[in-house]
């Protein structure tokens, strides 16, 4: 009788457990049905990309996820500046950028840290088969302080399955997908990855000028500008607290490049002149030259482990026609390439792949191929031009000072 009294009370145990599985399964299964059908964020149903206002803010979940469904000859990796400058979808099929990637995608990501940039190439290469990855390289992605605030972000990188499987049964996105449905809002992101500014500006900024009391682009860019000297370039440094270089996930990421034996690109991203004003107040302009020769050293040296040539290194930053162009008096639109001093249109991104990809240069100063053999001759001439811009410009290097340190 003993045995028996333990046998049924084992097996209420066990009908107790498989009953609590069934009525919790029942629960939360049109929970994960409405997430999976309405998919906010972008991941299971691409085609109503643009009408899913939440993707804007989880970029790294929808992009991520994107490149484990599908296959690209072509992908662009960087930060923002990456994801507003590349953007063919208004070219025509005969483009020479389409008879060189007819498949692509910009997996570029605001404010992108180096060592997530490195993640999201081992994802990359590990669920793609891409022949082309070009690399846009900003100098803040290599900011401590920066890297170890994105530190949080980086299991969507590697545990993309886990996110995928896990994402419709949260309540969190059953509420986003509540919010979707009755949302008149959209994405500002494109099929192709691409960050689409002219409609987030035409959508947004107005009303946030208005607000602010912003009566000209000119402001913007004083804004703009101070937000680099008080956030970005904060405490800048290359080394983290393990006592690693961030330059380390540079490292990475061209050992995976040449291990796999892929065509890889890599430029520096121009900006408007004026942020390097900004960046010589905060933390110094040798420092700039200092890990620009770190890019190309570093790219060389991994080259001869693998024993091939080095990838090409374009620096597009610095002084030129482009990144000096000339602020309006008034009004919020530049006449050429800026949106403001940050982020630069496709237009500009045109430029960059031609020089690129067929050395062709509309503007003589615009891309620089640099190289240990180059690089001391070309940061003396950038900083000729720098200083020369600095005196011609007096006005403006004062209104600068003026209004980061107020």
């Amino acid at each position: 009788m003993r045995i028996l009294y333990f046998l049924n009370k084992e097996m209420r145990y066990r009908n107790f457990i498989i009953l609590f599985i069934i009525l919790f399964l029942f629960m939360i299964s049109p929970i994960a049905i409405i997430n999976y059908i309405v998919d906010p964020y972008g991941i299971y149903h691409p085609d109503y990309i643009q009408k899913k206002p939440f993707i804007n803010t989880h970029t790294r979940l929808h992009k991520t996820q994107r490149l484990l469904s599908r296959d690209y000859e072509c992908i662009f990796l960087g930060t923002s500046r990456v994801e507003g400058l590349f953007d063919f979808e208004f070219f025509e099929k005969e483009h020479l950028f389409f008879q060189i990637c007819k498949t692509y995608y910009n997996a570029g990501i605001s404010s992108a840290s180096v060592e997530e940039v490195s993640e999201f190439l081992k994802l990359i290469l590990k669920f793609n088969q891409p022949r082309i990855v070009f690399y846009g390289l900003d100098f803040v992605q290599f900011s401590a302080p920066i890297i170890e605030s994105k530190r949080s972000f980086l299991s969507y990188y590697r545990k993309p399955y886990y996110h995928r499987i896990v994402v419709p049964f949260s309540l969190d996105t059953l509420w986003n997908s509540v919010k979707t449905i009755n949302s008149t809002g959209i994405s500002y992101y494109k099929e192709n990855g691409s960050w689409n500014i002219d409609k987030e500006m035409e959508s947004k900024n107005f009303s946030i000028f208005l607000e602010s009391n912003i009566l000209n682009l000119k402001q913007l860019f004083l804004l703009n500008e101070k937000a680099y000297y008080n956030n970005f370039y904060h405490n800048f440094s290359l080394n983290m607290r393990d006592g690693k270089s961030t330059l380390f996930y540079y490292r990475q990421i061209l050992e995976n490049a040449y291990k796999n034996k892929i065509k890889f690109y890599l430029f520096i991203n121009p900006f408007h002149i004026r942020l390097i004003e900004v960046l010589d107040r905060k933390i110094g302009y040798n420092r700039f030259e200092d890990w620009k020769r770190d890019i190309v050293k570093l790219n060389e040296e991994i080259a001869n482990l693998f024993n091939t040539q080095p990838y090409p290194v374009y620096d597009f930053s610095g002084y030129n026609f482009i990144t000096s162009e000339e602020i309006p008096v008034e009004g919020f639109k530049m006449k050429y390439f800026y949106y403001e001093n940050s982020h630069i249109r496709p237009s500009a991104g045109d430029l960059m792949l031609k020089k690129i990809l067929l050395n062709e240069n509309q503007f003589n100063n615009f891309g620089i191929l640099i190289s240990t053999k180059n690089i001391e001759e070309h940061l003396e001439k950038q900083k000729e031009l720098f200083y020369r811009w600095r005196e011609e410009n007096q006005v403006e290097v004062n209104e600068i000072i003026n209004f980061i340190n107020k």
